[in-house]
This record gives C-alpha cells, structure tokens and sequence, in this order.
C-alpha cells in the first residue's frame, strides 16, 4: 500500500539526480549534454535546472555532477538518462469498467518503465478511446523513503443519452417540420462498448433509420468491431441500403483506424423509374482514420477533430470510390469567446461513367447548410466550410453565431451557397438545449428556419 506516499505535484513529474539525491521536478528540455551553472549555491543550482527543463518529455532525466570549482564559483552537469522502474502504481477511475477491460488501460503502463514511453502511452490511450476527454493524470511519488510509487488517474466521460432534433420553417401558408429522434447507449455492458438508433423524418416521402453497434475489444479480442446499417427512403424516389462492417485495428499511433467491407442497394419505387433511377447495387473495401483531441464531448471549446472515410469497389459493375474528410478545430480567443472551424469534402467518382444519381449524397438543414431545408441539394461532390465565434461567459451556458457555405461545382451559375445566423445553448447536469435560427443566401429574415436540439443525459 502506498498510505505513506509523498506526492509532489507539478505540471509534470520528472526525476533529476543532483550530487546523488532525487528530486522530482516538474519541466524538462536542455539544449545539449553539459550543463555549465555559474554558481554553488544549492537554491541557485536547483532552480537553474529546473528553468533550463522547461519542455522535457522525458521522465527518466538525470542531472549528474561533471565538474565545480570554488575558485570560479561555478559547476558543471551532466544529462543522462536512467529508466526508472516503479515500485508500485494506483490506478483510480476505472470502477465502471469490467476487469478484463480496465487490465487492456493498466498493463502499458506496468510493462513499461518511467520515462518517454510513459507520455506516449498516455497518448495513445486517449486518442484509441472515444470516453476519455484528456490524457490520464499521472503523479509520482517517493514511499518507504526510497520506493517510487504513481497514482494513474483515468476520467471516462461517457454519455448515454436519448436526443431529437427538429427543424421548423414557413413555406408559404404551411408549416415546414423535419424531425430527428436518436437514442445513444455507452458503455452498456462495462465494456466500453456504444449502441446508436437513429429515426429521421425529412417528410412523407423521406424518412431514414439508422443503427451502428460498437465493442472496443468484444470477447477480449486485440481488435474492435464496427457494425452499421443505414436504410433510408429519399423523396419517394428510391430507397437505400447500406450495410458496413469494419474492424478497429490498434496501430501504435495515435489515432483510430477502421477496415473493413460494405454493401448496398438502390431501389427505384415506380415514381423513381419515371424520373430516371435505376436499381444499383455496390460493394466495396472500406478504411477510415480518425484522430478526436476535443476538450469535451457535448460542449467543445478546445482541440481538434479529424476524419477520413474512403470506400472503393464495384456500383453497377463499374469501379468508384467514395471520399469524407472532416476536419474541425476549436480554438480559444480569450477566456470566455473561442472560434470554432470546420472542412468537409465530400466526394463520389465513378472511373468508368457518371455517377448514378441514387448515389448523390445529400446537403442542406441542420447538420450541412442551415437556413435551407434538409436535403434541399444532391450532387457527388461537394465541399462544406463552417465557422462559428462562440461566447461562453460561464461553462453552461453558450451563444454563438455561424457561417455556413457549401461550394458545389455540380451546379451551374452559382456553385456557392450559404447559409448565416446564431444560437444559444444550455447546459448542465443532465440535459443540453440549442435554438439556433438560420437565414439562406437567397431569402429574407421572414424565410429563415429555427433548429431546436435536446439531449437528455440517461
């Protein structure tokens, strides 16, 4: 046990060996292997190494003394590295997990000695897994006078939930209403696993249910699995399905990877057939990397996001690939205002003929180009940029307002369309609330369309 544990808490913890005693100090890079200090004063030495430290990622960093002389009044040290074995580790917030699966966050970190490999291993535990929102807090500290011991603290953030989405806006003399509902499970079976049910209804004629199942490491497997399925009616046109099974292989990098296959079909209805669609069946080889550094999951001010999906493989027997790229990042201007930006290329090519139109994809409403209708635009490619200048006076509360634009080289006359306007959000303990009101590049402030979001933490 480590009761009698001393903890000396820096910014981070590193081990310096001056005249033979251990110091645990909080900063580290030096410019070359000798260090020459001007002095043989102890404070003046110790705090010297401590400044010239200042970036050290290295947590095994030793000061050893080269050389001093009284008459110069000054000294000279050495840096070396010397890997350091824990004696004994607490790990702490990890009780909502099962055994098995909290031994996969433990064992990096009881297999490998103090030093670089340390820092890296908390960084790629947290960008492997989607609960954690920073890096596990490490704390060192010396016990039984000689003994070094750490304390491991992990902050899972999980979020099951049960959220809608609605749209509202006036055509005419009628009412416009377009409805999402979603109902999201984390960690269900304390294995870090997530369940997602998704029911969109666009109108009578488009509606879309969607389900994804996710397990980090199902039977205590090396390797995660990914399953989702996607059945939409778009416009009484044609239905779509989609299925897509991926496997997430652990890289030594930090970052998600995802491989895998997936298939589908379009099927005109009789309407469809009129106006041109036909029936398109496709398979193909699926990859996708992702890379999420964001602060928080519901409510980001800080961090970045980043995503790659690529799908290559046969539609109607002729070759295509399908590309997303989704980038955002969250940046703090002062305390309280942050900005916030984001890229998405969307893309699909058919290297033997023109792409189908069953497989357009689709843009327009809350989640691409707000101030339109949902799916108001189809085309096979197209990229989405959105910036957003958010204030947060206290960490509940947010108002911000936003610019979206979609530029679609489809299009004849003008490809670039926008969409402007601003929102509120709340939150706290156990729901979020977001009201934004949306205008279109073409309409007045009468046409604009109200986003109403809730989540309801379960």
């Amino acid at each position: 046990m480590m009761i009698d544990m001393i903890i000396l808490s820096f910014f981070r913890e590193k081990f310096v060996l001056i005249s033979n005693v251990i110091i645990i100090v909080s900063f580290g890079w030096i410019c070359g292997q000798n260090i020459e200090i001007k002095s043989l004063n102890p404070s003046i030495v110790t705090d010297s190494l401590f400044s010239i430290l200042e970036s050290e990622e290295n947590l095994s960093t030793e000061f050893q003394l080269k050389f001093y002389s009284i008459e110069s009044n000054q000294s000279m040290y050495k840096r070396v590295h010397v890997e350091q074995s824990l004696d004994s580790i607490i790990f702490s917030g990890l009780d909502n997990f099962r055994p098995s699966f909290s031994k996969r966050l433990k064992t990096p970190f009881q297999n490998t000695n103090v030093g670089e490999g340390f820092s890296k291993i908390g960084k790629t535990i947290f960008h492997r897994y989607y609960f954690l929102n920073g890096l596990p807090q490490i704390k060192y500290g010396i016990f039984n006078q000689e003994k070094l011991g750490a304390i491991i603290h992990f902050r899972p953030d999980f979020q099951s939930n049960f959220s809608g989405l609605f749209g509202v806006s006036q055509n005419k003399e009628d009412w416009d209403i377009t409805g999402e509902i979603n109902f999201h499970l984390e960690n269900l079976m304390q294995t870090a696993g997530m369940i997602d049910l998704k029911w969109k209804r666009v109108d009578s004629l488009s509606q879309l249910i969607k389900f994804q199942i996710v397990e980090p490491h199902p039977l205590g497997i090396d390797f995660g699995i990914d399953f989702q399925y996607h059945h939409e009616l778009i416009g009484g046109y044609y239905t779509f399905i989609e299925k897509k099974s991926l496997l997430n292989i652990y890289l030594p990098w930090e970052a998600q990877s995802k491989i895998g296959i997936i298939s589908g079909v379009t099927t005109p209805t009789l309407n469809g057939e009129l106006n041109g669609y036909n029936k398109i069946a496709f398979k193909a080889f699926s990859f996708s990397l992702l890379r999420d550094s964001r602060n928080e999951r519901l409510l980001p001010n800080r961090g970045q996001f980043f995503c790659v999906d690529m799908d290559l493989g046969l539609q109607d027997k002729s070759t295509f690939l399908k590309s997303k790229f989704d980038y955002q990042y969250y940046h703090s201007l002062k305390s309280k205002v942050h900005v916030f930006f984001q890229l998405r290329l969307n893309n699909i090519h058919d290297f033997e003929k023109p792409v189908p139109k069953s497989r357009y994809m689709f843009y327009g409403g809350t989640s691409t180009l707000r101030g339109y209708k949902e799916q108001s635009f189809a085309s096979p490619n197209f990229q989405i940029a959105t910036l957003e200048f958010g204030f947060q006076p206290v960490r509940e509360f947010e108002g911000k307002v936003f610019l979206d634009g979609v530029l679609d080289e489809t299009v004849e006359g003008e490809p670039l369309k926008y969409g402007y306007g601003f929102g509120i959000t709340q939150i706290n303990k156990n729901t979020l609330i977001q009201i934004e009101y949306a205008l279109s590049k073409e309409g007045g402030i009468n046409d604009g369309k109200l986003h109403i979001k809730w989540v309801s933490r379960l």
